[in-house]
C-alpha cells in the first residue's frame, strides 16, 4: 500500500489482499484524507487479489462532508464485494 499527497488530493493504490490483517494498514493509510486541505480521496484498488468485508468497513469509514471519495480502478474480487452493497451505501465514485 501506498499514498500520495498532490494538491487537495490523496491517492492510496492497494496490491494483494485486503483483509482482517491489512485493513488496520489500509484505514491508517485512508485517515491521511483527513489532513487539512484534502478535499478529494481517489482509491486505486487495481491490484488486490482478494478484498473482505473489513476492507468496506475501512472505506466506509473515510466518509466525511467535503470529501470526494472516487475508485480510479478496481479489480474483480473488489467489484464483485461492491456490487453486494446496498445503492445506498455505494459511495464510491468511478473515475
Amino acid at each position: 500500500m501506498t499514498a500520495s499527497l498532490c494538491g487537495g488530493t490523496l491517492r492510496v493504490h492497494v496490491a494483494g489482499d485486503v483483509d482482517l490483517a491489512s485493513a488496520p494498514r489500509l484505514k491508517a493509510m485512508l485517515d491521511l484524507s483527513r489532513l487539512e486541505g484534502v478535499y478529494r480521496l481517489e482509491l486505486d484498488l487495481s491490484e488486490v487479489t482478494f478484498f473482505s468485508c473489513a476492507g468496506i468497513t475501512a472505506v466506509h469509514g473515510t466518509r466525511r462532508d467535503g470529501l470526494s471519495l472516487c475508485l480510479v480502478a478496481a479489480a474483480p474480487p473488489v467489484t464483485r464485494m461492491l456490487a453486494l452493497l446496498p445503492l445506498s451505501d455505494r459511495h464510491l465514485q468511478a473515475a
